[in-house]
């Protein structure tokens, strides 16, 4: 408490992170068999000390702009690019060419775009970023699926989206998810999985799910904390399908 009071009186307001809980969060994930990669948002907090914690713990990270994904390259040198997912929403032409430079995984959440810009996906590996049809979390302004959201392809809409890449000689090789955050219902992703999966069947190329974020934060030292566990759980249950 002291601590955190003479940082506020030097700075405010001020954000203190604590990195010894930031690595046994990461590491909690790692643990689960049933994860095969996980990824940090850097809109969560783009400090390169945090970045550093958490390439050292072996996460990629996730960054919705050009700006976020040049600064974690910068930051961390040694990085592997394909440890580092380009989600944009509405992002400008020069954003996906430069990151096709940089050879980071790119997602795409609009089919127009394949319409508009062909040279620049011609003969890409693409995720495409899909709207499961629902959405998810604590408060209606951190769900971000569902008719109501802006992210992400219609269901429907996918298997055509990724029919116009594969007619550029691209091919889908990833679908991804993310409708909410604060979510504590481990079977939520279970919903989200189930509807890629079946997306995914359809396409034939997809290699990869990427089921999405927004694991529920106990703000209240009296509230449960989300169940691992279950999650770990859940998640074998879905690959073994």
């Amino acid at each position: 408490r002291a601590r955190l009071i003479a940082l506020a009186e030097r700075a405010a307001p001020v954000y203190a992170y604590h990195l010894p809980t930031v690595r046994e969060r990461a590491r909690q994930l790692k643990a689960l068999a049933a994860v095969d990669r996980a990824h940090y948002a850097l809109k969560a907090n783009p400090h390169p000390a945090i970045l550093r914690a958490l390439e050292a713990e072996g996460l990629g990270f996730e960054c919705v702009s050009l700006a976020e994904v040049e600064h974690v390259l910068a930051t961390l040198p040694g990085l592997d690019p394909k440890r580092v997912l380009f989600t944009p929403s509405f992002a400008p032409r020069v954003e996906f060419e430069k990151a096709f430079d940089l050879g980071v995984h790119v997602t795409l959440d609009n089919a127009a775009l394949l319409a508009d810009w062909p040279d620049v996906f011609r003969g890409r590996e693409l995720t495409l970023r899909v709207d499961p049809g629902f959405g998810s979390g604590h408060h209606d302004k951190v769900k971000t699926g569902g008719k109501e959201a802006k992210f992400g392809l219609p269901l429907d809409d996918a298997t055509a989206a990724a029919a116009a890449a594969k007619a550029l000689g691209a091919r889908v090789t990833g679908l991804h998810s993310h409708i909410g955050s604060g979510i504590f219902d481990a079977n939520h992703w279970r919903e989200v999985y189930a509807r890629l999966a079946s997306v995914a069947d359809a396409i034939g190329t997809v290699e990869r799910i990427d089921v999405g974020g927004g694991i529920g934060i106990p703000y209240q030292p009296e509230s449960e904390p989300f169940d691992m566990v279950a999650f770990g759980a859940m998640l074998a249950e879905m690959k073994s399908v």
